[in-house]
């Protein structure tokens, strides 16, 4: 039996299954990457789950409560790596905190080398900076991956500019300038946070932030996606338009990237 999708911790209790939820119930959640048994970049995670409870809920949860669950989870389910989602939410008016095992897609080395393929739809999150549950961006995205097998889908805003992906971040290259969409227009995940670090610790890398509109998107050399799953991910194709999916900045981010996952998750205790 694989008990990594039979398994679900609820409010800390073993179940069998998720609680029925009615329609449009607003959920605050975060995946979290398991690596040797442990949960990689645990403290920014906590960090974006106490500002989204903050202010839908004026609810936090406890740092150690939340480790604990998390190792109680891997044990039951004998789980070595994968991908925890934690929902939290209300129902009759009781806080619920939901654990288990989801899905997950590692992209190939295959993908590292030479990139994927995106496409795009119009699409903006409700609330940008704080991740909630929206079925309607996953499922459209999801429709559309299949449709033109597409690794994963950009979101434009109504006025065409690129924000994120459906579930990751992106950013540009252009003269050796590492480009993102304004951090106000997208959920700020946080693989983006530990690159963000990367970058302003080197001095040799620039950084800056800039509306980037679907049309103009031909001016980058390339570009690369980051995420709980994908870590940093290059870029090949944008709809019809080539990148150069070997670019020597994002070998060095990948690099680097690496360095700060294994540093985590060696550092990392639950006590």
């Amino acid at each position: 039996m694989d008990l990594q999708n039979t398994i679900y911790l609820i409010n800390n209790e073993i179940c069998t299954k998720t609680p029925c939820l009615k329609p449009n119930t607003l959920i605050v959640y975060d995946v979290i990457r398991i690596i040797d048994k442990k949960p990689l970049f645990f403290y920014l995670h906590f960090d974006n789950l106490t500002k989204a409870l903050n202010k839908f809920f004026n609810f936090g949860i406890e740092i150690s409560s939340l480790k604990q669950q998390i190792k109680k989870l891997i044990e039951l389910t004998n789980t070595t790596k994968g991908n925890v989602k934690i929902e939290i939410f209300s129902k009759n008016e009781t806080i619920q905190t939901v654990l288990h095992f989801v899905p997950h897609y590692y992209p190939t080395p295959d993908q590292y080398d030479k990139g994927v393929t995106l496409n795009y739809m119009k699409a903006e999150r409700k609330t940008p900076q704080l991740k909630t549950w929206q079925t309607n961006i996953r499922n459209n995205a999801n429709e559309i991956k299949s449709k033109t097998n597409s690794f994963e889908v950009l979101l434009l805003n109504d006025e065409n500019q690129i924000t994120e992906g459906s579930r990751s971040n992106i950013l540009f290259i252009q003269n050796n300038t590492i480009i993102s969409p304004p951090s106000n227009l997208l959920l700020q995940g946080v693989t983006r946070k530990v690159l963000l670090n990367i970058i302003s610790e080197n001095d040799k890398l620039n950084y800056k932030e800039s509306k980037v509109y679907y049309k103009h998107i031909k001016k980058f050399e390339a570009a690369f996606l980051t995420g709980t799953s994908l870590n940093i991910l290059p870029v090949a194709k944008i709809n019809d338009w080539n990148f150069n999916a070997n670019n020597t900045i994002i070998k060095q981010l990948i690099s680097s990237f690496k360095i700060e996952v294994e540093y985590d998750i060696n550092s990392f205790k639950y006590d």
